[in-house]
């Protein structure tokens, strides 16, 4: 084997903790008797523990500035006759880094297709259900464990993330980063406007680009709303339930209010259900309907009220 082969060797394994006694003996001898080597090991070991603290969110631009400083470096400091022999491992080793901060960075889309609702498991085991069109960004790093971030590029999702013993969880969004332990919410992104519904545990959104926004903190049963033509955040009481009824195949009513009924006419139909009279808006219905025969859902509700409803363009209007 090669001398530079061998070098090569116990400079990786000295930095990755793996060497033997008798190989950290040799380093060691290396080091103090060959200033070539020490030079080496001192540029190299800098890169090494910035990718190690770094890893996650390595910059590649900075690989490269880093690779043509420490070459020129090289360059002026080795004046010995090995010096293309340290060279040649100091590039060695700079790839490699440049595979493992391009591994770190790799990510992967998922996208629900064909009309179908995509229930994607995460590597932590936490579960992201995909509505019709919608789109998440995720890690796909071979080299270094999930980091429970991923990104909402557009399009609905219905989130149940898995606790991780205290470790946080975020989901960024084009106009702020939702931050999660264990809990299950719903967003839409929708370019300028995002919303936020969180059925169950606690969320906390930052990361707006107006910071003052930063840090507003949900409950379950809350809605937030935030559209950066307006720039502020709008929280509402709502009833979770109503914004996971994409996720089954039928539309499933339990005990909700003919007010909630008007959200769902809203957010799947996009129809306004038009109420005058309170008390009716107060009544509360349950039941069933195939989630794309609005004819079937306004037909039943008719009957359940015993009242007349007509439709008129994108207006329901019970008489």
């Amino acid at each position: 084997m090669k001398s530079e082969d061998i070098e090569w060797k116990l400079l990786v394994k000295h930095l990755s903790q793996e060497a033997s006694l008798e190989e950290e003996a040799r380093f060691t001898e290396l080091l103090n008797n060959d200033s070539g080597f020490a030079v080496l090991y001192e540029e190299v070991s800098e890169l090494w523990n910035d990718l190690q603290n770094n890893a996650p969110d390595f910059d590649k631009a900075r690989v490269r500035m880093l690779t043509e400083e420490k070459i020129n470096t090289a360059k002026q400091t080795l004046i010995r006759r090995n010096i293309l022999k340290y060279a040649a491992i100091f590039i060695g080793i700079l790839m490699v880094f440049g595979i493992i901060a391009w591994d770190a960075n790799n990510t992967k889309t998922v996208i629900a297709k064909n009309g179908n609702i995509k229930a994607y498991e995460l590597a932590d085991g936490s579960i992201v259900n995909l509505r019709k069109g919608a789109e998440i960004e995720v890690s796909a790093s071979r080299f270094f464990d999930f980091n429970r971030k991923i990104k909402l590029l557009k399009g609905e999702a219905f989130f149940e993330i898995k606790k991780d013993h205290g470790k946080g969880f975020e989901v960024l969004t084009p106009n702020f980063t939702i931050n999660v332990l264990g809990t299950k919410f719903d967003v839409v992104s929708g370019g300028k406007l995002t919303e936020v519904v969180l059925a169950e545990g606690k969320v906390v959104l930052d990361n707006f680009k107006n910071k003052s926004l930063d840090g507003v903190s949900m409950k379950p049963g809350e809605e937030v709303s935030y559209c950066t033509g307006c720039d502020n955040v709008v929280k509402t009481k709502v009833n979770p339930a109503i914004y996971t009824l994409w996720m089954g195949n039928k539309l499933e009513f339990k005990k909700f209010t003919v007010d909630e009924l008007a959200v769902v006419f809203n957010k799947y139909f996009h129809k306004q259900l038009l109420i005058n009279d309170k008390i009716i808006g107060e009544k509360h219905i349950g039941g069933s309907a195939p989630n794309d025969d609005i004819n079937l859902i306004i037909k039943a509700l008719s009957d359940i009220l015993h009242r007349n409803i007509i439709q008129r363009n994108d207006s329901i209007i019970i008489e």
